[in-house]
Formats: C-alpha cells, structure tokens, sequence
C-alpha cells in the first residue's frame, strides 16, 4: 500500500525539517531567484 508520498517529496521535507518558517521563506525566495522584497516594518494590524 502506498502512502501517497514518494522520495523526492520525502528529501523536500527533509530539507525544511529544522528550520523555521522565515528560514524557509529566505531559502524559498532565493532559491526562486526573487532579489527585492518591499514591504513596511511592523505587523500592521493597528497601523
């Protein structure tokens, strides 16, 4: 029976393991090759 995952996806997981999730998103935008990024500091919810 299969789990629905095979190996490529199980070493995509294993990549992100420890990481945490701005770690991820660093490594995902940069590895989508995206060099800019605009935004405002602050969480913005009572801005």
């Amino acid at each position: 029976m299969s789990t629905g995952t095979n190996n490529s996806e199980n070493k995509e997981q294993d990549r992100y393991k420890n990481l945490k999730t701005a770690e991820i998103i660093a490594e995902t935008l940069l590895d989508w090759g995206v060099d800019t990024i605009f935004g405002l500091p602050g969480d913005g919810i009572n801005g």
